[in-house]
């Protein structure tokens, strides 16, 4: 058997054996807090995305009666978020910078398709209001703002991950303080915070496949809303 009492080992095994079996018990308990991160990212990410598509084809969301319900629905990706962040903070010792990458990329990336369709789709919605007489132009602002504002809380938990992992490179020195504080900064806003990750990919020599298609998929997103716009003015 083996004890541990303030640093120091009792064990009938030789010291070399209890502070290998110290070693392994670390590796593993960071292995598996890597995949509860992975666990976390992914139910973010699939939540959003659950929510829209719940209030979108569930009808009941657009009767009155029960209209209110359509709150809740989008309260549960901002649970996810508040649960991965206490997780993070709670654990945020043991889980591996690497997987803290990854999950950034889950997200980032699979936030990618998200944002776009949804702003067209939402600022497409909010033009339409603005054309309805006196109440439409004045509820209008309102609808934008109120994308802007849910948009910004879906980034803000969904950098939680990639946060901790700029955290988690400048205690290592992979990433120079300065470079990290930046980067952090940048990771509330829109755009920007993709290509932080985009840039800690290629430094980390890292899903940079997974990049590039990422890269290649924004710009084709661009191009496309850019495209429509010109569309609809020519039109």
């Amino acid at each position: 058997s083996c004890y541990r009492l303030s640093g120091v080992y009792l064990t009938t095994l030789p010291l070399k054996h209890a502070v290998k079996m110290e070693e392994e018990y670390e590796v593993k308990a960071s292995a598996a807090q890597n995949r509860v991160s992975y666990i976390g990212a992914f139910l973010y990410l699939f939540s959003i995305y659950a929510s829209l598509l719940w209030f979108w084809f569930d009808e009941s969301m657009f009767d009155e009666s029960t209209s209110d319900k359509s709150i809740y629905v989008f309260l549960i990706p901002l649970a996810v978020g508040i649960i991965n962040f206490v997780l993070l903070i709670a654990y945020r010792k043991r889980i591996e910078r690497t997987a803290l990458l990854s999950c950034s990329v889950l997200i980032k990336y699979g936030l990618i398709p998200f944002y776009f369709v949804c702003s067209l789709v939402w600022y497409g919605i909010s033009g339409v209001v603005a054309l309805i007489p006196v109440g439409g132009m004045a509820i209008a602002p309102f609808l934008v703002l109120a994308g802007q504002i849910f948009g910004w809380i879906v980034l803000l938990f969904g950098s939680i991950f990639s946060i901790h992992y700029l955290l988690h490179a400048k205690k290592d020195g992979t990433i120079p303080p300065i470079l990290a504080t930046v980067g952090i900064i940048l990771s509330l806003f829109f755009f920007a915070d993709v290509i932080v990750v985009m840039i800690a990919c290629f430094k980390e020599k890292m899903w940079r496949k997974v990049t590039v298609a990422a890269i290649i998929l924004f710009i084709l997103a661009v191009i496309a809303v850019v495209v429509g716009v010109v569309w609809y003015l020519v039109s």
